[in-house]
């Protein structure tokens, strides 16, 4: 009993010094390969990692993050999941992600600026090295909180004009303005918007909307 890695025997995880002895290197060999990013031969890390295979050892990410000040991970907090746009769009920051060896980290918010300031703290937790939000529509304390953390966060699917802040999207308003030319130059006249969801995305398309019709002499049917 005495001769037993207490680690091992306590967790029941398999660790890198595990890992290090079935492939007959050192720790810092092990690293190399699966925190630090470093350069080992190909003979080796295929050596490595056939045992890492054999063993079913899981490269513990909390401990990479401390040793390296990164977590690989990005929050990303979404409104819903039923909606094919935020699942397009998840679909997207995977696409990009991956190959750079980051992992998202996701929450539904369910169009809640209260649940997504509550989730927020959550996801701070895993220590993630950057957040993406949906739209500019936040409580005061959500931003506050980004910037007392000093992380790097992009709002999408809108565009903030805020001095230093990051956005990807487009003006939901001369997106509505750009919807009811299209129908009014196609001989439509008796235009109706219709907001399906507490979406303040969706809300704003119907201001938009308006302005075309309105010049044509003509006021929409708004709900």
């Amino acid at each position: 009993m005495a001769g037993r890695k207490p680690r091992t025997t306590m967790t029941g995880r398999v660790t890198m010094q595990d890992v290090a002895a079935q492939a007959g290197t050192s720790m810092i060999s092990v690293s190399r390969v699966f925190r630090s990013g470093g350069q080992v031969s190909p003979a080796l890390r295929a050596r490595i990692e056939a045992a890492a295979a054999k063993l079913g050892y899981v490269p513990d990410r909390a401990a990479s993050a401390l040793a390296s000040a990164r977590s690989m991970n990005v929050a990303v907090l979404i409104p819903s999941i039923t909606n094919t746009v935020f699942v397009e769009m998840l679909a997207g920051i995977d696409e990009v992600l991956s190959p750079h060896g980051y992992q998202m980290i996701m929450a539904t918010t369910l169009y809640s600026a209260a649940e997504e300031l509550r989730l927020l703290r959550g996801l701070l937790a895993f220590r993630p090295d950057g957040v993406l939000l949906t739209g500019i529509d936040h409580q005061p304390a959500t931003l506050q909180l980004l910037q007392s953390q000093a992380l790097p966060a992009v709002h999408m699917m809108e565009l903030n004009g805020q001095p230093g802040a990051y956005s990807v999207g487009f003006s939901q308003e001369q997106g509505g303005a750009a919807i009811a030319r299209h129908f009014l130059a196609r001989g439509y006249r008796k235009l109706g918007f219709v907001a399906a969801q507490l979406d303040p995305r969706t809300i704003a398309r119907g201001p938009g909307s308006a302005r075309p019709c309105w010049r044509r002499g003509r006021p929409p049917l708004m709900n």
